[in-house]
């Protein structure tokens, strides 16, 4: 396995300030350009019935499960 040339991590000080709403879509346009891209949300919070998580969010954003 060999380490990505870029890693961009977006971080924040709070819940519900856009960092999912970046990352997605920063994410597309990246990879509709061509480029390899992949995510990891090693946290989250949600409460159920209220839509998409933020992982699959940005899962739908790279192509990734």
């Amino acid at each position: 396995m060999s380490r990505p040339r870029r890693l961009v991590v977006v971080t924040g000080t709070s819940t519900e300030v856009g960092k999912t709403w970046l990352a997605e879509k920063t994410l597309a346009l990246l990879r509709a350009r061509g480029v390899s891209v992949a995510a990891r949300k090693p946290a989250q919070s949600f409460a159920p019935d209220t839509g998409p998580t933020d992982s699959v969010r940005l899962a739908d954003a790279t192509g990734e499960d």
